[in-house]
């Protein structure tokens, strides 16, 4: 009986956030990233309307346990995003692989939700004048390489509204380039203000996207999209540490996502200020980016 209520109430819920996804979702994001999930100029901030959700129902088996232990509010849960943002404030050198990270989350006393156990070696160099080339008018700090041996497809590790969405879809193959900003200037509800200490991950080979679940995508339609992740980008607003992976729809749709580091979870909401520095970030993703879609889909 308890399973046929579970049911029942799967079936309502699902429908009721099919008729109220627009107060949900104003499109969706990402995810990105695992993440996540980003992209450029020519984009107002008003089109910047897809946001993830967080954990509204609780319906899902695949949902990952959560954990109540509370962090000093810098330090950043996973370890694996740990490691490559300390490493990436060190202005470390080198390549490392999946033992490196595992010993490194044993050090912190945590598990990665990540498939490290794929990765056969990631590396952290500065750029070559091509590679320099490839992002016109910025300072490309670094340039980070994911060896995962071939073609990757785990399940999403985070839920949005509640939902393990879909499936990950990595080339083996991944290469990104890190560049910092001291500061962007934001308009937030009409009020001048500024994001600090920038951070931005944009991918620059291979393609990272977020396949959503066939049933979950007929249901929601337009409210719920496929995903190709552009960049993840970090900051500081006010002081405190801000992320979110900046997304594209498959057809061309701006989507992101806003994620706390400290708490490992996508975040429910659509603040305007993390609204406003997707659209200013874009601005800088997509300069040499001359087909976004071929870029971050493989479309030709």
């Amino acid at each position: 009986m308890r399973g046929h209520f579970r049911s029942f109430y799967h079936y309502l819920s699902i429908n009721f956030l099919a008729q109220c996804g627009e107060y949900f979702w104003s499109g969706i994001t990402t995810v990105v990233l695992v993440l996540l999930l980003i992209s450029g100029s020519g984009f107002s901030q008003t089109q910047e309307t897809e946001l993830w959700e967080d954990d509204v129902l609780d319906f899902n088996p695949r949902k990952a346990d959560e954990t109540n232990d509370e962090l000093p509010p810098d330090e950043i849960r996973e370890p694996f995003f740990s490691l490559v943002m300390n490493w990436a404030a060190e202005d470390s050198l080198g390549t490392w692989s999946a033992a490196d990270v595992t010993a490194y989350a044993k050090a912190l006393g945590r598990e990665s939700k990540l498939p490290v156990d794929k990765l056969v070696s990631f590396s952290r160099q500065h750029p070559t004048e091509a590679q320099r080339a490839n992002w016109p008018n910025v300072e490309i700090r670094a340039i980070w390489n994911v060896d995962l041996g071939q073609n990757q497809a785990p399940p999403m590790p985070y839920s949005i509204l509640g939902y393990h969405p879909g499936t990950l879809r990595i080339s083996g193959i991944l290469q990104l380039a890190e560049i910092q900003i001291s500061e962007m200037d934001l308009v937030v509800d009409g009020i001048n203000t500024r994001v600090t200490e920038v951070q931005m991950f944009r991918l620059q080979k291979g393609t990272m996207v977020l396949d959503v679940d066939g049933w979950l995508d007929i249901l929601l339609g337009s409210k719920l999209d496929d995903a190709a992740v552009v960049a993840f980008v970090a900051g500081r607003e006010n002081g405190s540490r801000v992320s979110l992976a900046v997304s594209l729809g498959k057809k061309g749709r701006n989507i992101y996502g806003e994620f706390d580091l400290n708490k490992d979870k996508a975040l429910a909401n659509g603040r305007p200020f993390m609204t406003s520095f997707s659209a200013v970030s874009r601005e800088i993703l997509y300069r040499g980016v001359v087909d976004p879609l071929t870029q971050y889909w493989g479309k030709k």
